[in-house]
């Protein structure tokens, strides 16, 4: 505790921003299908859902379910719970659930600090990567919209913490403590291939220490998880290894074609949706990784999984994350981008890092200020590029019409007026749109 009353002010200061950072609704259909099963498990003691909202499939009961795993809904569940607990109206359940987000970035927050000051061995240096991370990148987008990827960046953060620290000490019990963290990832959004790529982490973590011992640790503390989504997947699809993405995908409003080589380029270079524009550290981290991956294994580690992320998602055709502001499936990987960071701080052009982070907090301003869900004027379907080959298809948009758009020119740069006129609207107590927030009555 002695860490945290050093960096109090610090963390007072990081928390009131993501307490300010909501808005009052949820604004993603994710978001909404784990927030109705919370509601669902709350209200009326099952996990199936009675009304039918995008997203769902159907079990093996003929009941609605929502995909993927059980974190998020468990998280979800806690807000609920409360409102009814103290009597409140069902209206309140999507503001209150709002701040689960922002709150679990703000434990991510810590988490990082500790993580980076035990890879810099030093703690200022700690704090000021952790901060640059979460603020300047597209976690912080992460922290404000109702996705529920933040989830699983929290908890594998959190297993690369201890598993890091057991690779110092040789203590069990960090080994355990990181097993418990990777099962608490086992069963969080969007687990099935972050699972792959991040057990490489684990694996490097140990170092070629791997034994018997080693493993049973490790696995006391992630295979009670494992057991609970088998249970969780067997009950609603009949098949521990279903998680429900599998019967969505085959769904005709569900399928769009997709280019290995769109993707790529989509991720890697398009000023729509590339990594390096809405997470422009990250450019800093390749660099770096680059430079050094013959050297240090974290080097080796972050472009081993950015690799395996980018061409896994890249096939697919919701590589670009849908409708949000930036690709939310690469989020995960931005805390390595850090620990890169953090492992060659030494090495860093101060010069250089201060422009990327400057741009990350515009870029981040952005996101965090409009309703990137609304259709502006400017979404028009000479903007976007949909599906297959880059090619815009105009009137053959399914994937319930809006959600795949996928932005042909920068939104940050395109956004620019429409920031400041919000931010002036608001400053100048002028009638018209606010940024989106929830104190803003926008």
């Amino acid at each position: 505790m002695n860490f945290l009353k050093n960096k109090i002010i610090y963390f007072i200061f990081a928390f009131l921003i993501f307490f300010l950072l909501p808005t009052k609704k949820f604004d993603s259909i994710d978001g909404l299908m784990y927030l109705n099963t919370a509601k669902s498990l709350v209200y009326q003691g099952h996990f199936y859902i009675d009304e039918k909202i995008p997203g769902l499939v159907i079990g093996t009961n003929g009941k609605f379910y929502s995909v993927g795993g059980l974190g998020w809904t468990l998280a979800l569940v806690i807000p609920v719970w409360i409102n009814k607990t103290i009597g409140g109206s069902i209206n309140n359940i999507e503001f209150a659930a709002n701040f689960i987000n922002p709150f679990l970035a703000f434990l991510l927050l810590i988490v990082l600090t500790k993580l980076y000051s035990l890879i810099s061995k030093n703690k200022n240096v700690g704090l000021i990567i952790a901060i640059i991370t979460v603020f300047s990148t597209n976690l912080l987008i992460m922290a404000k919209h109702s996705f529920a990827h933040m989830l699983s960046i929290l908890a594998i953060s959190t297993a690369i913490y201890f598993g890091l620290k057991y690779s110092q000490t040789k203590n069990k019990k960090y080994l355990i403590f990181s097993g418990i963290f990777y099962g608490l990832l086992t069963i969080s959004y969007n687990y099935s291939f972050v699972l792959i790529s991040s057990a490489l982490f684990l694996i490097l973590i140990i170092k070629k220490s791997l034994n018997k011992k080693i493993i049973f640790n490790f696995l006391l503390g992630a295979i009670p998880f494992i057991i609970l989504l088998f249970i969780y997947n067997y009950s609603r699809f009949g098949n521990i290894l279903e998680s429900g993405y599998t019967l969505g995908a085959t769904s005709i409003d569900l399928q769009l074609k997709a280019s290995l080589i769109d993707g790529i380029w989509g991720v890697l270079l398009s000023p729509g949706k590339s990594i390096w524009v809405y997470s422009p550290i990250l450019i800093y981290s390749f660099y770096l990784a680059v430079k050094n991956f013959k050297k240090h294994w974290i080097s080796l580690l972050f472009l081993t999984i950015l690799i395996i992320n980018v061409l896994f998602y890249s096939r697919l055709a919701f590589w670009s994350g849908e409708l949000s502001y930036g690709p939310r499936y690469f989020a995960i990987i931005i805390p390595l981008g850090g620990l890169v960071l953090a492992k060659h701080w030494q090495q860093i052009n101060k010069k250089i890092i201060i422009a990327l982070v400057l741009i990350g907090l515009w870029v981040q301003l952005v996101g965090i200020s409009i309703p990137y869900g609304q259709q502006y004027e400017w979404y028009d379907m000479e903007f976007m590029c949909v599906g297959s080959q880059g090619l815009t298809r105009r009137g053959e948009l399914d994937y319930w019409t809006i959600g795949q758009f996928i932005p042909r020119y920068s939104p940050p740069y395109r956004l620019k007026k429409k920031l400041i006129q919000n931010w002036s609207n608001l400053i100048l107590k002028k009638e018209g749109n606010l940024p989106d927030f929830w104190w803003t009555n926008n």
